[in-house]
This record gives structure tokens, sequence and C-alpha cells, in this order.
């Protein structure tokens, strides 16, 4: 089972998502039927990816709500995180 936490937020075009960690983090930005895809261990697609440096960043593509995901890559570790949006 995967280990991640995600925030449903309605977001505009152009908005930044800031990701700062203190550990390797999986960030995915995805909407509902990719997000419900990714639940179910089906094929989905993600804006984002591996963070290995803090700050980073993730420009929203479009206008609408969208799942911010925070999936833990070392599943040892308990990463502290924090998501604001520029």
């Amino acid at each position: 089972m995967k280990k991640y936490q995600h925030v449903y937020k309605y977001l505009h075009e152009g908005e930044k998502i800031e990701v700062e960690t203190d550990y390797d983090v999986r960030i995915m930005l995805m909407d509902l039927a990719n997000f419900r895809n990714y639940q179910k261990a089906r094929p989905y697609f993600r804006y984002g990816g591996v963070v290995t440096k803090s700050p980073s960043y993730i420009r929203v593509p479009k206008t609408g709500t969208w799942y911010i995901v925070v999936e833990k890559v070392d599943t040892k570790s308990k990463p502290h995180y924090s998501i604001s949006i520029v």
C-alpha cells in the first residue's frame, strides 16, 4: 500500500505550488480522474515527480480543482514538508 497524503484545492493556471521538504518525496499534481486511477493502482497522468531539492515548484497547467499528492520515496523516513501556493 502506498503511503501518501493529499490536498484537494481549486488552483488557477500559472500559479506555482512550492514544496519544501527535508527528505526526498514524490509530489504529484492530478485531476480527479487521474487521482482515482492512482488510488486504484491503474495507469495515471500526473505533473511533478521526485523532489530532491528544496524548495521545488510545480506550475499549475490550467484552472480547476486539483489533487496535490505527497508520497514517501523512502519507506523508512518520515519526511517533513510544507506546501504553499505562490
